[in-house]
């Protein structure tokens, strides 16, 4: 991941002699590569993969990704949120609720950042019976805010992803994708003056 003013983020998940896991990440300001920073990953909790990352400034990463809760190949996927800053290993996890069958969404898909409020939006891929039948979910916590359990906001049945992009810090746009298992895309729509926070 590259940072608007250039800084780049590099992660990668090994397992140790041990056979334990570590999220491990390196980054450059420019000068040279920092790192790796070492995230020890719980036995129950390993895996983290399938990640989204939002600079929410120069020193500050949001991310959005999956953790396999159980012994593999028991288990079963879940989503995660998080943050951390550039230097330090990551401190805690958001833990997500869902109405899907699991009662918790399996992966994460985007995020966008309001910096003015140092808020996260974030949405992540639910469990679905098939690929009609999925659903993405939409999530919001502030980098303030101590770890704690979070609930969606609203859910969009029948989509597979959905991705944020926002033109020149002006309009924000959510694309989702996959409704009803086909090609079609839909996008959601907010101008500028009309972005606030829930």
């Amino acid at each position: 991941a590259i940072s608007p003013q250039g800084t780049r983020l590099v992660w990668w998940v090994v397992v140790t002699p041990a056979g334990t896991q570590q999220w491990r990440y390196v980054y450059n300001r420019g000068d040279r590569w920092q790192g790796p920073i070492c995230t020890n990953l719980s036995e129950t909790r390993g895996g983290l993969s399938y990640i989204y990352v939002r600079f929410v400034n120069e020193n500050r990463v949001a991310l959005s990704g999956q953790l396999w809760v159980g012994a593999f190949p028991d288990g079963s996927a879940q989503a995660t949120l998080t943050h951390f800053r550039l230097g330090d290993p990551i401190q805690g996890y958001h833990t997500l609720k869902s109405p899907d069958e699991k009662g918790f969404p399996k992966s994460g898909s985007d995020l966008w950042v309001n910096q003015e409020s140092a808020t996260v939006h974030a949405v992540v891929e639910g469990f679905g019976n098939d690929l009609c039948d999925n659903k993405v979910h939409y999530y919001t916590f502030n980098l303030r805010e101590p770890w704690r359990e979070l609930t969606p906001l609203q859910s969009f049945q029948g989509y597979f992803r959905a991705r944020f992009t926002q033109l020149e810090k002006g309009d924000l746009f959510l694309v989702l994708g996959g409704a009803t298992g086909s090609s079609r895309i839909d996008v959601l729509h907010m101008t500028k003056n009309r972005i606030t926070d829930p």
